[in-house]
């Protein structure tokens, strides 16, 4: 509650000029600060001004809360080659000046994660927990526990940002076999079962350990899954002003290439090679959106999706809930008349009644076409599956007194797109 203060000033200095941090693109994308849980990041234009006004911002905070900064454990680190007197930020803040190769909340910052030795940090650990000595005192199943325990927890937080090295994957499976097989002897034992068996689930037959490749790219796949659905989150609207994309965009249609950062990189490799997890991976997500064909389930029928006429677009759209009122959810999927997806979202909305979500979603498709000129005047065809929503949507029938102002939303954008349509 205090630090909200500081970044409060913070805030209002940007908005004054009186600091200036980095920006994104041609967006409003600014950062200045980032806050953590014990810890705050400046990010200051290369100017003694911003830096002296940032200072006295500081020493504010300290009067009006009574906290006493340390500028001892701060640090001035250097970002880019315009930056030449780094010494002398560093003594007008009175602290250490760093360079861009620190580490900071556990992950090294400016480092090169396609380089072993990025990782040697994560291979001691993993060492330290998989000693030989514990061997000794553990049978199979505790082995077994501790393998997956620390499998588990400590690669999670590298893995979910960054691709990991076939060599750096290899050295960690040895680390885990040696400690499943041997004793803590010096003789090295027979591994009577194949390691990639062990790997398998349960239900295939093996212990359920798990391959550190497959949990690197289904944590990594989840920022795709994350992307769509976190429009208004400032790590998702930073990659949009960045590489110029929408969060309602694909990752694999718009180009990566070297200059970009290496988690967007790592993402983007999923959707690169012709392997069987790129075909899941896309197949999930399209999936999810109503692609193809539904998954059938106990009360659904499955139905194929029939392309539009050349030239029309197809915008399917759906609503979600559990229960007449209940957690909610709406999602849908805009393709042309070849069948290749143009756009999609999937956002979860709380506790909403089953017509709300409907016209939501209708809402949601009608916001998207409108806010994009390229649709302007292309026929294109809103499906929904409730016959109420689009009724109400057509002036068929008067909507419920409590979505009055959502109807008369889309009905304005309808008839000002022209050729868009909503129908069953």
């Amino acid at each position: 509650m205090v630090v909200e203060g500081l970044s409060s000033l913070l805030r209002k200095a940007h908005d004054l000029d009186m600091i200036r941090g980095i920006s994104f693109g041609n967006t409003e994308v600014h950062i200045s600060h980032l806050q953590f849980t014990d810890g705050t990041m400046l990010f200051l234009k290369p100017n003694m001004d911003y830096l002296l006004n940032a200072k006295r911002i500081l020493r504010c905070f300290e009067l009006a809360s009574g906290l006493k900064i340390n500028f001892h454990k701060y640090c001035v680190v250097r970002i880019g080659d315009k930056v030449v007197n780094g010494e002398e930020w560093a003594a007008g803040f009175k602290c250490k000046k760093g360079s861009l190769s620190i580490t900071y909340l556990g992950l090294p910052l400016g480092a090169r994660p396609c380089a072993l030795s990025f990782w040697n940090s994560l291979i001691h650990c993993i060492e330290g927990c998989l000693a030989r000595w514990k061997r000794k005192f553990l049978n199979k199943r505790g082995h077994l526990v501790l393998i997956k325990s620390v499998l588990a927890s400590l690669p999670n937080y590298f893995l979910s940002i960054f691709k990991v090295p076939v060599g750096v994957a290899k050295t960690i499976k040895k680390l885990q076999r040696s400690f499943f097989w041997e004793d803590g002897a010096e003789k090295r034992k027979t591994h009577l079962v194949s390691w990639e068996n062990i790997c398998l689930s349960k239900k295939s037959g093996g212990l359920g350990v798990g391959r550190v490749l497959d949990k690197n790219k289904s944590l990594l796949a989840k920022w795709l899954w994350r992307f769509g659905r976190e429009e208004t989150t400032l790590w998702t609207r930073v990659i949009c002003a960045k590489y110029g994309v929408k969060a309602t965009s694909l990752w694999w249609d718009w180009s990566c290439n070297s200059r970009s950062s290496f988690f967007v990189r790592a993402v983007h490799s999923l959707m690169d090679s012709d392997s069987k997890s790129a075909e899941v991976i896309k197949e999930g997500i399209l999936m999810i959106m109503g692609n193809v064909e539904a998954r059938p389930r106990k009360c659904r029928v499955s139905e194929v999706w029939c392309p539009p006429s050349y030239g029309v677009f197809k915008f399917n759209v759906d609503g979600s809930v559990r229960g007449s009122l209940g957690m909610a959810g709406m999602g849908g999927v805009l393709r042309d008349s070849a069948g290749k997806v143009v756009c999609l979202f999937s956002i979860f909305l709380g506790i909403q009644d089953v017509n709300a979500i409907e016209i939501m979603a209708i809402g949601k498709a009608c916001e998207l076409i409108s806010t994009d000129s390229n649709f302007v005047g292309r026929p294109i065809f809103i499906i929904s599956d409730s016959k109420v929503a689009v009724s109400w949507v057509n002036n068929e029938v008067f909507g419920n007194v409590q979505h009055i102002d959502l109807i008369y939303d889309i009905r304005s954008r309808l008839k000002s797109l022209g050729n868009t349509v909503c129908n069953l």
